[in-house]
Protein backbone atom coordinates (compact mmCIF):
# COMPACT_ATOMS: atom_id res chain seq x y z
CA UNK A 1 0.00 0.00 0.00
CA UNK A 2 1.23 3.01 -0.81
CA UNK A 3 2.20 5.75 1.80
CA UNK A 4 -0.71 7.95 3.59
CA UNK A 5 -0.02 11.60 3.31
CA UNK A 6 -1.79 13.62 6.02
CA UNK A 7 -2.89 17.28 5.64
CA UNK A 8 -4.44 19.81 7.43
CA UNK A 9 -7.76 20.57 5.57
CA UNK A 10 -6.61 24.30 5.58
CA UNK A 11 -4.35 23.16 2.97
CA UNK A 12 -6.81 21.76 0.71
CA UNK A 13 -8.73 22.42 -2.03
CA UNK A 14 -12.65 22.64 -1.43
CA UNK A 15 -12.74 20.24 -4.14
CA UNK A 16 -10.68 18.11 -2.44
CA UNK A 17 -12.38 18.13 0.82
CA UNK A 18 -15.89 17.66 -0.43
CA UNK A 19 -14.47 13.90 -2.30
CA UNK A 20 -12.99 13.12 0.74
CA UNK A 21 -16.26 13.61 2.42
CA UNK A 22 -18.66 12.17 0.08
CA UNK A 23 -15.98 9.05 -0.96
CA UNK A 24 -15.19 8.75 3.21
CA UNK A 25 -18.99 8.14 3.92
CA UNK A 26 -20.31 6.04 0.71
CA UNK A 27 -22.12 3.00 1.66
CA UNK A 28 -22.42 4.51 4.73
CA UNK A 29 -25.43 3.52 7.69
CA UNK A 30 -27.47 6.70 6.53
CA UNK A 31 -26.97 8.53 2.92
CA UNK A 32 -24.64 11.77 4.14
CA UNK A 33 -23.64 12.90 0.50
CA UNK A 34 -23.19 16.57 0.06
CA UNK A 35 -23.04 19.02 -1.93
CA UNK A 36 -20.15 21.99 -1.62
CA UNK A 37 -22.67 24.26 -0.09
CA UNK A 38 -24.55 22.17 2.25
CA UNK A 39 -21.24 20.64 3.55
CA UNK A 40 -19.47 24.03 3.78
CA UNK A 41 -22.80 25.19 5.54
CA UNK A 42 -22.44 22.05 7.86
CA UNK A 43 -18.69 23.07 8.98
CA UNK A 44 -19.59 26.40 10.01
CA UNK A 45 -22.80 25.64 11.77
CA UNK A 46 -21.26 23.15 14.06
CA UNK A 47 -18.02 24.77 14.03
CA UNK A 48 -15.64 22.70 12.01
CA UNK A 49 -13.19 24.69 10.78
CA UNK A 50 -9.89 23.82 7.92
CA UNK A 51 -7.36 24.66 10.50
CA UNK A 52 -8.46 21.84 12.85
CA UNK A 53 -9.45 19.10 10.83
CA UNK A 54 -7.98 16.67 8.09
CA UNK A 55 -7.86 15.31 4.70
CA UNK A 56 -6.21 11.92 4.18
CA UNK A 57 -4.25 11.24 1.02
CA UNK A 58 -2.72 8.11 -0.95
CA UNK A 59 -1.21 9.09 -4.55
CA UNK A 60 -2.33 12.31 -4.77
CA UNK A 61 -5.88 11.45 -4.32
CA UNK A 62 -8.22 12.20 -0.90
CA UNK A 63 -9.45 9.22 0.67
CA UNK A 64 -9.93 10.01 4.20
CA UNK A 65 -10.89 12.85 6.46
CA UNK A 66 -11.85 13.98 9.90
CA UNK A 67 -13.39 16.90 10.89
CA UNK A 68 -12.94 18.51 14.26
CA UNK A 69 -14.20 21.57 16.55
CA UNK A 70 -12.49 23.15 19.54
CA UNK A 71 -13.88 24.95 21.34
CA UNK A 72 -13.86 26.46 25.40
CA UNK A 73 -16.63 25.84 26.92
CA UNK A 74 -17.84 26.57 30.89
CA UNK A 75 -13.87 27.15 32.02
CA UNK A 76 -12.95 24.07 29.75
CA UNK A 77 -11.42 23.00 26.22
CA UNK A 78 -13.89 21.01 24.55
CA UNK A 79 -13.78 19.09 21.12
CA UNK A 80 -15.95 17.38 18.73
CA UNK A 81 -14.94 14.79 16.40
CA UNK A 82 -17.52 15.85 13.88
CA UNK A 83 -16.82 12.97 11.61
CA UNK A 84 -14.55 10.65 10.25
CA UNK A 85 -14.90 8.66 7.05
CA UNK A 86 -12.58 6.34 5.20
CA UNK A 87 -12.76 5.80 1.03
CA UNK A 88 -14.21 2.44 0.52
CA UNK A 89 -11.43 1.14 -1.29
CA UNK A 90 -8.76 2.07 1.62
CA UNK A 91 -10.68 0.84 4.42
CA UNK A 92 -8.87 -1.65 6.85
CA UNK A 93 -5.32 -0.23 6.23
CA UNK A 94 -5.25 1.92 9.57
CA UNK A 95 -6.06 4.95 7.61
CA UNK A 96 -8.86 5.63 10.17
CA UNK A 97 -6.08 5.25 12.94
CA UNK A 98 -3.90 7.51 11.65
CA UNK A 99 -6.55 10.27 10.80
CA UNK A 100 -7.72 9.93 14.96
CA UNK A 101 -3.77 9.73 16.00
CA UNK A 102 -3.67 13.19 14.34
CA UNK A 103 -6.22 14.27 15.47
CA UNK A 104 -5.89 13.08 19.48
CA UNK A 105 -2.01 15.20 19.15
CA UNK A 106 -3.74 18.17 17.78
CA UNK A 107 -5.82 17.77 21.13
CA UNK A 108 -2.96 17.87 23.14
CA UNK A 109 -1.27 21.10 21.45
CA UNK A 110 -4.84 22.97 22.04
CA UNK A 111 -4.86 21.90 25.58
CA UNK A 112 -8.36 20.30 25.10
CA UNK A 113 -9.50 18.93 28.44
CA UNK A 114 -12.14 16.31 27.16
CA UNK A 115 -12.95 15.11 23.80
CA UNK A 116 -16.54 13.55 22.78
CA UNK A 117 -18.19 12.01 19.26
CA UNK A 118 -20.70 10.22 18.10
CA UNK A 119 -20.25 6.80 16.22
CA UNK A 120 -23.89 4.67 14.93
CA UNK A 121 -24.06 1.97 17.23
CA UNK A 122 -23.96 -0.98 15.27
CA UNK A 123 -20.82 0.64 13.79
CA UNK A 124 -18.37 -1.98 15.42
CA UNK A 125 -15.38 -1.46 13.40
CA UNK A 126 -15.37 2.28 14.69
CA UNK A 127 -16.83 2.05 18.12
CA UNK A 128 -13.31 -0.42 18.35
CA UNK A 129 -10.93 1.90 17.08
CA UNK A 130 -12.54 4.26 19.17
CA UNK A 131 -12.24 2.68 22.51
CA UNK A 132 -8.50 1.76 21.22
CA UNK A 133 -7.98 5.44 21.39
CA UNK A 134 -9.35 5.98 24.81
CA UNK A 135 -12.76 6.21 24.28
CA UNK A 136 -15.34 5.08 26.09
CA UNK A 137 -19.33 5.02 25.58
CA UNK A 138 -20.76 7.48 28.08
CA UNK A 139 -24.31 6.72 26.66
CA UNK A 140 -26.86 5.69 23.75
CA UNK A 141 -28.40 8.37 21.58
CA UNK A 142 -31.52 7.57 19.71
CA UNK A 143 -32.89 9.74 16.78
CA UNK A 144 -36.85 9.77 17.49
CA UNK A 145 -39.73 11.26 15.42
CA UNK A 146 -43.20 10.99 15.43
CA UNK A 147 -45.69 12.15 12.48
CA UNK A 148 -48.49 11.56 15.06
CA UNK A 149 -48.72 10.73 18.68
CA UNK A 150 -50.81 7.47 19.85
CA UNK A 151 -52.13 9.68 22.87
CA UNK A 152 -52.11 13.40 24.74
CA UNK A 153 -49.41 13.90 27.00
CA UNK A 154 -51.92 14.09 29.71
CA UNK A 155 -51.41 16.51 33.07
CA UNK A 156 -53.32 17.44 35.99
CA UNK A 157 -51.47 19.91 37.83
CA UNK A 158 -50.51 23.52 36.88
CA UNK A 159 -46.96 24.84 36.25
CA UNK A 160 -45.39 27.83 34.79
CA UNK A 161 -42.97 28.42 31.90
CA UNK A 162 -40.34 30.58 31.40
CA UNK A 163 -37.71 31.41 28.52
CA UNK A 164 -34.15 31.26 30.03
CA UNK A 165 -30.75 32.28 28.94
CA UNK A 166 -28.57 28.90 28.50
CA UNK A 167 -25.69 30.58 30.56
CA UNK A 168 -28.87 30.39 33.47
CA UNK A 169 -30.27 26.94 32.56
CA UNK A 170 -26.89 25.73 32.81
CA UNK A 171 -27.04 26.89 36.62
CA UNK A 172 -29.70 23.88 37.47
CA UNK A 173 -29.00 21.86 39.73
CA UNK A 174 -30.26 19.00 37.64
CA UNK A 175 -28.59 20.45 34.33
CA UNK A 176 -26.86 17.48 32.12
CA UNK A 177 -23.87 19.44 30.62
CA UNK A 178 -22.54 16.31 28.41
CA UNK A 179 -24.91 17.13 25.87
CA UNK A 180 -23.56 15.67 22.40
CA UNK A 181 -22.21 18.22 20.31
CA UNK A 182 -24.92 18.92 18.04
CA UNK A 183 -27.32 19.41 20.97
CA UNK A 184 -25.57 22.11 22.59
CA UNK A 185 -27.41 25.57 22.77
CA UNK A 186 -24.44 27.81 20.86
CA UNK A 187 -25.14 24.80 17.96
CA UNK A 188 -28.52 25.20 17.44
CA UNK A 189 -29.35 28.55 15.85
CA UNK A 190 -32.78 30.16 16.82
CA UNK A 191 -33.66 27.87 19.24
CA UNK A 192 -35.86 28.22 22.55
CA UNK A 193 -34.88 27.66 25.68
CA UNK A 194 -37.37 27.49 28.63
CA UNK A 195 -37.58 26.51 32.60
CA UNK A 196 -40.84 25.06 33.82
CA UNK A 197 -41.38 26.11 37.51
CA UNK A 198 -43.95 24.32 40.40
CA UNK A 199 -44.70 26.93 43.11
CA UNK A 200 -41.60 29.49 42.02
CA UNK A 201 -38.78 26.45 42.07
CA UNK A 202 -37.62 25.08 38.69
CA UNK A 203 -38.92 21.41 37.87
CA UNK A 204 -37.16 20.97 34.44
CA UNK A 205 -36.11 22.30 30.65
CA UNK A 206 -36.07 21.85 27.29
CA UNK A 207 -34.78 23.49 24.47
CA UNK A 208 -36.63 23.48 21.37
CA UNK A 209 -36.62 24.73 17.83
CA UNK A 210 -39.75 25.17 15.31
CA UNK A 211 -40.43 25.28 11.48
CA UNK A 212 -43.12 26.91 10.00
CA UNK A 213 -44.24 26.72 6.00
CA UNK A 214 -45.13 29.71 3.78
CA UNK A 215 -48.29 30.27 5.50
CA UNK A 216 -46.70 30.87 9.01
CA UNK A 217 -47.89 27.36 10.17
CA UNK A 218 -46.03 24.47 12.33
CA UNK A 219 -44.93 22.11 10.15
CA UNK A 220 -41.81 20.71 12.92
CA UNK A 221 -41.01 20.11 16.25
CA UNK A 222 -37.22 19.44 17.02
CA UNK A 223 -36.46 18.92 20.89
CA UNK A 224 -32.76 19.04 21.63
CA UNK A 225 -32.48 19.36 24.91
CA UNK A 226 -34.58 18.11 28.30
CA UNK A 227 -33.95 17.30 31.58
CA UNK A 228 -35.90 16.74 34.99
CA UNK A 229 -35.99 17.08 38.49
CA UNK A 230 -36.46 13.18 39.39
CA UNK A 231 -35.91 13.75 42.98
CA UNK A 232 -39.75 15.73 42.68
CA UNK A 233 -42.74 14.10 44.31
CA UNK A 234 -44.68 14.85 40.89
CA UNK A 235 -42.38 13.88 38.13
CA UNK A 236 -44.30 11.48 36.02
CA UNK A 237 -46.74 14.73 35.69
CA UNK A 238 -43.58 17.32 35.42
CA UNK A 239 -42.77 15.08 31.76
CA UNK A 240 -46.28 15.00 30.52
CA UNK A 241 -46.41 18.92 31.30
CA UNK A 242 -43.00 19.22 29.59
CA UNK A 243 -43.48 17.29 26.43
CA UNK A 244 -46.76 18.68 25.85
CA UNK A 245 -45.43 22.32 25.83
CA UNK A 246 -42.65 21.20 23.46
CA UNK A 247 -44.36 19.18 21.07
CA UNK A 248 -48.39 19.98 21.43
CA UNK A 249 -51.67 18.32 21.35
CA UNK A 250 -52.21 14.67 19.41
CA UNK A 251 -54.47 16.78 17.33
CA UNK A 252 -51.72 19.18 16.17
CA UNK A 253 -50.52 18.22 12.65
CA UNK A 254 -47.23 18.61 12.29
CA UNK A 255 -43.73 16.31 12.54
CA UNK A 256 -41.98 15.88 15.73
CA UNK A 257 -38.42 14.69 16.54
CA UNK A 258 -35.93 14.58 19.31
CA UNK A 259 -31.91 14.69 18.14
CA UNK A 260 -29.65 12.54 19.96
CA UNK A 261 -31.70 12.09 22.75
CA UNK A 262 -30.29 10.30 25.45
CA UNK A 263 -30.62 7.17 27.09
CA UNK A 264 -29.54 7.73 30.53
CA UNK A 265 -32.83 10.19 30.44
CA UNK A 266 -34.77 7.12 30.96
CA UNK A 267 -38.38 7.95 31.80
CA UNK A 268 -38.84 10.99 29.29
CA UNK A 269 -37.80 7.96 26.93
CA UNK A 270 -39.94 5.57 27.93
CA UNK A 271 -42.36 8.47 27.40
CA UNK A 272 -41.58 9.07 24.08
CA UNK A 273 -41.66 5.91 23.01
CA UNK A 274 -44.93 5.04 24.51
CA UNK A 275 -46.67 7.59 22.64
CA UNK A 276 -45.65 7.09 19.52
CA UNK A 277 -42.15 7.78 18.83
CA UNK A 278 -39.74 5.89 16.84
CA UNK A 279 -36.05 4.91 17.06
CA UNK A 280 -34.88 5.73 13.23
CA UNK A 281 -31.11 5.77 14.14
CA UNK A 282 -29.07 5.24 17.67
CA UNK A 283 -25.22 6.03 18.08
CA UNK A 284 -23.07 5.69 20.64
CA UNK A 285 -21.87 8.81 22.83
CA UNK A 286 -18.36 8.60 23.40
CA UNK A 287 -15.55 10.39 25.60
CA UNK A 288 -12.19 10.31 25.86
CA UNK A 289 -10.35 12.70 29.13
CA UNK A 290 -7.58 14.08 27.91
CA UNK A 291 -6.61 16.56 30.50
CA UNK A 292 -8.01 16.83 34.50
CA UNK A 293 -9.55 21.00 34.38
CA UNK A 294 -7.02 22.20 37.39
CA UNK A 295 -8.34 22.24 40.78
CA UNK A 296 -10.85 19.58 39.86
Amino acid sequence: MESIDIKKMSNCTFEEVLVAWNKGFEGYHVDVTLTEEKLLTNMVREGKYPNTSYVAFQAGEPIGILLNAIKPINGQTIAWNGGTGIAKNARGHGIGQLLVETALKLYEEKGVNTAYLEAISNNDKAIKLYEKMGYDVIDRLSFLEANELTEDFSYTNEYEIKEYHSSNMEKLPFYDGEVPWQCRFENVEGAMSCVVFKDGKPVSYFLKKTAVNGKGELVATVLYQMGIDHNHAEVNDIISFTLHNIFGPKSLNSNRLAINFPHKNKMVLEYLLSHGFETKLEQVHMKKVMMEKAGS
